[in-house]
């Protein structure tokens, strides 16, 4: 962290034009505009706990990455629960954005014959 609050700004801009409805960016850069005229080394020392505190969110974020399915890839998925599964519907819960957030699968366990 260089200590320039003008590129913090213009970083945060950036942000909220990729993430309008994170209302978290202006939280998150008020706290870093308040720690910007510290000194180099307090800076530092902040910014790694912030680094130690955002580490389960972090890690929560890339294995929900890892398990995201595209709406092109659903029926793929879907595939390998077939023999157990009789699908009743698939649906989409949006964000505010528009943005999908998650799939809604309704379906109940099929009844096996012994």
């Amino acid at each position: 962290m260089s200590g320039d609050a003008a590129q913090l700004d213009r970083h945060l801009a950036n942000l909220r034009r990729q993430c309008p409805h994170e209302r978290i960016i202006d939280e998150a850069g008020n706290g870093l505009r308040r720690m910007i005229g510290q000194s180099p080394i307090h800076r530092e020392e902040i910014w790694k706990a912030v680094r130690v505190a955002l580490e389960p969110e972090l890690v929560m974020l890339a294995d929900l990455g890892d398990a995201a399915v595209s709406r092109e890839a659903l029926p793929n998925w879907l595939a390998r629960f077939d023999r157990g599964l009789e699908l009743r519907s698939i649906g989409e819960l949006e964000m505010r954005g528009g943005n999908i957030l998650c799939w809604t699968i309704d379906g109940i366990r099929k009844a096996r014959m012994h």
